[in-house]
Parts: structure tokens; sequence; C-alpha cells
């Protein structure tokens, strides 16, 4: 290899780094402006449904509860929804890719890699599940300790006069300790479900680099073709990984979404009557007024 192959490659590599680095910053602004777009019109969403409720229907729940819909539950969906789906797409590209390249290299080797896969997807779906039972309880719990935080400060005048702080105190640390219970036990089950993807990712890599050693054992692949095959295979894994990590997440951040929808497609013929509004003015016909002598 002469001389001007080898700065034409280190001029490739020089540029590949710069296209990359770019594309990922580009990338991360889009996503970001998207995420704060998108939560913003969630927000102005269920802003314009809650006060689109009847009297009935609107005092039938805490305020407090609806603040905490506008704010815990927009940042849950924000950090743990839209940014796992964003990663969840990226990666699935780059598994897609992976295996195409794969199945040029090698077809039976990728089959077995993509019926494997497809095997391993029944764990993350059946901790979702659970995952989604838990985060509902971790909305609810931070909804509660929202309406106890609104009910304590509005009160706090009261609680002074009648020396009553100590219970106060008390009333906060129960909620308190209830959402950090249920947040312990979403943190712990998320961590867990990263853990299974890990060591399911690994299984697959090693039980694809296995068979594929053997192909080339029995001459149906070159060594060239199996160090491609290596390569190929990491990302695989890795975007497979990436992808049983995100699953879980995504159904568990899934009753918030359908919580946040109710209140922000609340049309008012649906529960509760209609009462009359102010609309317009008030006009006085007729009005006249004397004093007696």
């Amino acid at each position: 290899m002469d001389a001007s192959r080898i700065k034409a490659y280190i001029l490739l590599v020089i540029g590949y780094a710069l296209f990359s680095g770019l594309a990922y910053v580009i990338s991360s602004v889009c996503q970001d402006l998207f995420s704060a777009k998108l939560t913003d019109d969630m927000r102005r969403s269920i802003f314009a449904g809650v006060m689109r409720k009847s009297r009935k229907d609107f005092t039938s729940v805490n305020y407090s509860d609806y603040i905490s819909a506008l704010t815990n539950d927009l940042n849950t969906i924000r950090r743990q929804y839209l940014g796992m789906l964003f990663m969840v797409v990226l990666f699935a590209g780059g598994l897609i890719f992976s295996a195409v390249v794969m199945f040029y290299y090698q077809p039976f080797v990728t089959i077995v890699a993509l019926i494997c896969a497809a095997v391993m997807t029944v764990v993350p779906m059946v901790l979702g599940k659970r995952l989604e039972k838990w985060e509902k309880d971790r909305s609810t719990k931070a909804a509660a300790l929202t309406i106890c935080l609104t009910e304590l400060f509005s009160g706090f005048n009261v609680i002074s006069s009648f020396g009553i702080r100590k219970h106060a105190e008390g009333k906060f640390q129960k909620y308190s300790a209830e959402l950090k219970s249920a947040e312990y036990r979403a943190g712990g089950l998320s961590a867990a479900s990263d853990g299974f993807a890990q060591l399911l990712s690994g299984v697959a890599q090693a039980a694809i680099l296995a068979l594929a050693g053997y192909m080339v054992f029995q001459e149906y692949m070159t060594m060239g073709a199996l160090v491609a095959f290596i390569s190929l295979n990491q990302t695989f894994c890795s975007s497979l990984t990436m992808v049983f990590r995100g699953i879980p997440m995504l159904k568990g951040v899934q009753p918030i979404i359908n919580r946040v929808n109710e209140l922000a497609e609340y049309t008012a013929n649906s529960t509760g009557k209609s009462v009359t509004t102010f609309r317009k003015k008030l006009e006085v016909k007729n009005l006249g007024f004397y004093y007696r002598e």
C-alpha cells in the first residue's frame, strides 16, 4: 500500500468522524426540539381539556391531581417515553441494517439469529406488563404527594396557629415514603430488565459466533467473511440489547399516557351536565327607582 492510499484512508476516517459528530449534534438538537414542542402541545391539550370539564367533573377530583398531570406525568413521558422511543427507533434501524448485511454473508446463521431474537422478546414483554403496573402506581403516589403538599401549604396559617406542625410533617413523610417505595419498585424492575437484556444479548452473541465458527470449519464461510461477520454481530447484539431495554420502559409508561389522554380528550358532553355561563354582557331593561316622601 503506497503513501497516497494511506493518506486517503486517514482523510476518509477523519471525514467520517466529523460527519458522525455533526450528525449526532443535529439529531440531538432535533430530538430536543421535537420533545419540547410535543410536550408543550400535550400541556396545552391537557389544560384545555381540564378547562372544558363541567363543574361536577372538575370538583370530583382534587385540583392538585391536574397539576400533577401537567408536571410529573409530562416529565415522565418526556424523560422515559420520548427519549427511549428515539433510542429504540435508532437502534432498530441499526439492527435491521446489520441483519441485512449478515444475511448477505451467511443467510442460515442470520435466520437463526433472528429466530433467537424473536424468542427473546418474550422476556421484555413479560417485564413490561409488570413495569406498566408499577409505573402507574408511581404516578398515583406522585399525584397523592402533590395533593398533600397543596393542602399543607394552603393551610399553613392554620397549621401554625394550632401548633400541628408535627402532624403535618408526619402526613408529608407518609406520602413521601410511599412515593419512594413506588420509585424503588419501578427502578428496580427497570434495572432487572436492563440486566436481562444484557444477558440475552450475550447469549445470542455467543450462539451466533459459535455457529459462524462451525460454518468456517465446514468451509461454508471464509475467514475474511467471519471477521466481517463478527463486527456485524456485535452491532446486531448491541442494538438488540438497547431494543430489549426500551420495550419494557415504553410499555411501563403507557398507563400515564392513557391518563394524560383522558384529560386532554375530555368533551363537555361526556359526563356531567353543562351549565349556563356568562357569554358577553349583562343587560338590564325597564329599571326604575324613586324616593319615598
